[in-house]
């Protein structure tokens, strides 16, 4: 297992959710997978905001990526767009028992969501 987290995107209605996802490398022997995340942001006046979630199923071999959505607790807090940190865990399952792969990303970015244009 040797996933990353590659994107940040904020709900920009709230302010306080965001779907961190990734890519997927699997392993041979992995049967499948659960995600977990936590997103932190230090505001210009020093405070961090974190948020925490977990992905909402499942992973299999044939799924190329994972995302989590993560959710502030404070209900005064708010994420802004720019830099943030990410820490995940991966309890990956392997010939009948679960092995934990947690990893760290530093100089993500929180985007806007893409948004799908009409043709």
């Amino acid at each position: 297992m040797n996933p990353k987290i590659d994107k940040v995107e904020m709900d920009p209605t709230d302010h306080r959710t965001v779907t961190a996802s990734g890519p997927i490398e699997w392993d041979p022997d992995e049967d499948s997978a659960t995600f977990m995340v936590i997103i932190a942001q230090v505001k210009p006046q020093g405070r961090i905001v974190y948020a925490t979630g977990r992905g909402k199923r499942t992973y299999w071999p044939n799924d190329e990526r994972w995302e989590a959505r993560a959710t502030i607790n404070d209900p005064s807090d708010q994420f802004m767009y720019g830099d943030a940190s990410g820490w995940a865990d991966a309890s990956v399952e392997e010939g009948g028992g679960n092995k934990p792969y947690p990893w760290g990303v530093k100089n993500l970015t929180i985007e806007r969501p893409a948004v799908a244009v009409a043709q």
